[in-house]
């Protein structure tokens, strides 16, 4: 069923929960529709779109229209979803790759986790020079070396014979940054071995929790991808951001209370196959993960390149998340932030959200005009506008690895008197715990 535009986010993950306790699947939502999987034929106020082997199935993010092409020409549009598109297809990722210019990822029928965020503790007022202090070593012309190293590469194309060779620069980045613990995390695709880069600053208090910072490395144009893709905005900037917040962690001796892993993604362009076989990966695991911060296209202005404007996306279930980063980034920068589209599927935030992992995604205000264009060039991006997007990044990566982590083996018992529960957890490690709330 359709819900309102102002439906709040309590109200929409409650309407997603009755769901999935009706027995339905849930395999995405946001404020304009639900979409999910049952056998029934007769599920009171729902629209059937057909079994999924009609076709495949595609969530496609709209963009301005001077870089939309023809919908009708890639599939059958099924549903409006207000800042996307749910069609189905006959052609797989790479067939539609060169039919659209959208960002897409394939609707995964699988179940949704339906994670409830947990409350956040509030910034200590004792970290705040400290986080000004590590903030302030961010560097636009740092900013403006890495984006151009990136674009030196000519391409970035996910078949491209230089993939390994782009990775290992970008893990040779991070040990020369000292980070020893840098390495490639591979996995398989479409007949091709894909290399992800992951590089961590261990935690001095929670070393097996961890704040992922991410984006995607790979690049694409509608020209010829195999020889030229600068992807500077998109996604060079994204990947640096990851680079230059390990630089100035480490120049400035950080030490974070949970871990910090940076990953940048390979295969993004053709849905998002390096973020999903790290979340996937993670969630198999068990892994703790904190918070996933994303950056997808984080330095264009152009046109208005005064403009302080930049969009956090949020995603159901973690809206406190990115409130806060809201606030970090007002109290930290001269950035405005504006919230953008619910549970956006186009960007690598998506693979962790769909696994229940909180997140948040930063993305420049002002959509580039140089999309996937051969013209995607350092010449064409604002690498002031980069570092203060990297900035707020940075302040909000500092103030979670601050965080206490929630108690441990909590466990409440029902004294049995009908007003009395006994609670019992275990004791922190942090040595800058103080009391808990009850």
């Amino acid at each position: 069923d359709n819900l309102t535009q102002d439906s709040s986010s309590a109200v929409l993950r409650n309407e997603v929960v009755k769901l999935s306790e009706a027995g339905l699947d849930v395999y995405f939502y946001n404020d304009a529709y639900i979409i999910a999987g049952t056998e029934s034929t007769d599920f009171p106020g729902s629209l059937s779109l057909g079994k999924v082997d009609d076709g495949k199935l595609y969530l496609l993010t709209k963009l301005p229209a001077e870089h939309q092409k023809p919908i009708q020409d890639s599939g059958e549009q099924l549903l409006d979803l207000g800042s996307q598109i749910l069609i189905r297809s006959v052609y797989d990722e790479l067939q539609l790759r060169s039919r659209l210019s959208n960002p897409f990822t394939p609707l995964e029928t699988r179940p949704l986790k339906l994670s409830m965020s947990n409350s956040l503790s509030h910034e200590l007022a004792s970290d705040r020079n400290a986080i000004q202090d590590l903030i302030a070593q961010v560097s636009a012309d740092s900013v403006l070396y890495f984006i151009q190293s990136l674009q030196n590469f000519q391409t970035r194309y996910a078949f491209a014979d230089n993939r390994l060779a782009v990775a290992n620069w970008i893990k040779g980045q991070f040990q020369r940054f000292g980070i020893s613990a840098s390495e490639l995390h591979n996995f398989q695709w479409q007949g091709t071995t894909q290399y992800n880069v992951v590089a961590t600053i261990p935690g001095t208090v929670y070393p097996d929790t961890y704040i992922i910072v991410g984006g995607h490395h790979d690049s694409i144009t509608g020209d010829n991808p195999y020889v030229f893709a600068p992807g500077a905005d998109d996604n060079a900037s994204g990947t640096v951001a990851a680079i230059e917040m390990a630089r100035v962690m480490m120049a400035s001796g950080f030490q974070p209370k949970c871990s910090i892993r940076f990953v940048t993604f390979a295969a993004e362009e053709f849905g998002l196959w390096g973020s999903k076989a790290y979340a996937q990966m993670a969630d198999n695991t068990d892994m703790d993960i904190r918070l996933m911060i994303n950056h997808d296209m984080i330095a264009n202005t152009n046109p208005n390149p005064d403009d302080p404007r930049v969009l956090l996306m949020p995603y159901d279930g973690f809206m406190q998340h990115t409130d806060h980063a809201a606030a970090i980034t007002s109290q930290y920068t001269p950035l405005v932030p504006v919230y953008g589209s619910l549970n956006l599927s186009a960007s690598d935030s998506y693979s962790f959200w769909q696994r229940g992992f909180p997140v948040i995604y930063y993305f420049e205000y002002n959509f580039s005009q140089v999309y996937h264009s051969n013209n995607d060039t350092v010449a064409n991006l604002n690498p002031d506008y980069c570092a203060k997007v990297i900035r707020a990044s940075t302040a909000v990566a500092a103030s979670y690895a601050n965080m206490p982590s929630p108690p441990a083996n909590v466990q409440a018992l029902d004294l049995g008197t009908g007003h009395g529960i006994q609670v019992s957890w275990s004791a922190s490690t942090d040595p800058s715990f103080a009391y808990y709330k009850i």
